[in-house]
């Protein structure tokens, strides 16, 4: 399963199953991969931010993500909720 897809199957269990309202998410600026995958899902820009990296300083671009800009595949089927629901602190 390539990185995308895992991405994709993520965002879709938070948001149909899991009940999420919203989803964050940073990449560092030199990692336009990341930002190109989190763009393609319909992430949003939600400000940058500057971290330490490895003991220098590194701009983070910080990506929100809601139920109405994630941008959806085929939907798929999904099996065992109540057991995740079940498990400690996701209730």
């Amino acid at each position: 399963m390539e990185t995308e897809d895992l991405v994709l199957t993520a965002l879709r269990e938070a948001f149909d199953h899991l009940d999420a309202h919203r989803i964050t998410s940073s990449a560092f600026l030199d990692n336009p991969s990341s930002i190109a995958v989190s763009r393609k899902v319909g992430y949003r820009p939600n400000g940058r931010q500057w971290v330490n990296q490895r003991g220098a300083a590194a701009e983070q671009e910080r990506v929100l993500l809601t139920p109405e800009t994630f941008v959806r595949d085929a939907p798929v089927r999904v099996t065992g909720v109540a057991q995740l629901r079940a498990f400690p602190g996701m209730t």
